[in-house]
């Protein structure tokens, strides 16, 4: 099973799949690792990014990436703004589950990002990038706000059953 966790920029994704990966007891993947040089690089400079640089990671780095990771269970995280790209994902990696991870009050959220190097910069570029963030459907929610190690259990315990994918 892959456990795909997405969303918005600082809402906890690799946080909670990494929690996530230590109760099943399963490796943990963080996306951004496999971001190609020219797209990190745009990225550090808070630059936009292309359709065409996106669909490029998508197609030609992260979901190669899974694939070669996914001998057995597997929580990945990566941001996935776009609704095309999620469904990407499990149309292209067998027994996938979509988890949205909802971010923080915007304070909590707000004051998470300000810690980071070069922070006010990184909250310009969150409330950006919020205007591109499409929301997800019919998936399960990992509010970030809340009691994490309730969820995550729910969590483990709903994926015998089946989550639903991303619509």
């Amino acid at each position: 099973m892959i456990y795909f966790l997405f969303g918005e920029m600082g809402a906890g994704k690799n946080f909670v799949g990494e929690q996530l990966a230590k109760e099943l007891g399963c490796d943990f993947f963080d996306g951004d690792i496999v971001i190609p040089p020219e797209m990190a690089d745009r990225v550090s400079k808070f630059r936009p990014l292309s359709k065409k640089m996106i669909n490029d990671f998508v197609d030609n780095y992260l979901i190669p990436a899974i694939l070669e990771r996914a001998s057995g269970d597997l929580v990945v995280a990566q941001a996935l703004y776009n609704r095309r790209h999620r469904r990407k994902i499990v149309k292209s990696l067998d027994n996938v589950k979509m988890i949205y991870v909802s971010p923080p009050r915007i304070y909590t959220h707000l004051r998470r990002l300000l810690k980071r190097r070069r922070g006010f910069r990184w909250v310009i570029y969150f409330l950006l990038s919020k205007l591109f963030f499409q929301k997800p459907r019919d998936c399960f929610v990992i509010d970030n706000s809340r009691q994490l190690d309730s969820q995550i259990k729910l969590l483990t315990s709903l994926s015998a059953r089946g989550l639903q994918k991303e619509g």
